[in-house]
């Protein structure tokens, strides 16, 4: 199947070559700037001969044919651009929310003012010079537990309302998604949590 700026029966090869020339110019494009780059005349305009091709040879009808077509593979490939980026968007959103609620989660707050052991970078407790694990008051693991789990709890809403963003739905989240401890949590201040725990 030919297009409408392909090389017409008939149409001599110069004036297709020219007739190229003036498509590959795009929507702003003259005859006059097609003369100039075909015999690179600066300032020229092109004589009678330019304008009875590009009468005869339709050249206007077939360079804007082209630019429709050439204006919709645009559009599709930046949609397909467009869907690729939003779907590595929602990709590391869903990696981070699940990231950051196994840290809450791993954070255990039903037992916040249990004695925990301290441990070392590897995960092995630190032991005393007897051979016991060295434990962490419950005060101390309630305020470790508080400087992390407030810049955990804002990764884990702000991801999820960078996912309900991308999704096209309500970013309230807290009434709706949250389970109930968490709702507690986030609901109050760190005076009120101490007071009730």
């Amino acid at each position: 199947m030919s297009n409408e700026w392909d090389r017409k029966p008939g149409e001599p090869s110069i004036w297709y070559g020219r007739f190229e020339l003036y498509r590959l110019l795009g929507p702003g494009r003259s005859v006059d700037a097609a003369f100039r780059l075909d015999g690179e005349k600066v300032g020229g305009r092109a004589g009678a001969s330019w304008w009875r091709n590009y009468r005869v040879w339709e050249w206007q009808a077939r360079a804007e044919a082209w630019d429709v077509v050439e204006r919709d593979r645009l559009r599709a490939k930046e949609e397909e651009r467009r869907r690729e980026a939003r779907e590595r968007r929602l990709y590391l959103l869903g990696q981070i929310r699940e990231q950051s609620w196994a840290a809450i989660l791993a954070a255990n707050l039903a037992k916040l003012n249990e004695l925990l052991p301290v441990l070392n970078a590897d995960g092995t407790p630190v032991l005393n010079e007897d051979g016991s694990p060295v434990m962490m008051s419950s005060a101390e693991n309630t305020g470790i537990a508080r400087s992390v789990l407030g810049s955990l709890r804002l990764l884990f809403f702000d991801t999820l309302k960078g996912e309900r963003l991308e999704m096209g739905e309500a970013t309230d989240i807290v009434g709706s998604v949250a389970p109930p401890g968490l709702k507690t949590y986030i609901s109050i201040s760190p005076e009120d949590w101490d007071a009730k725990h």
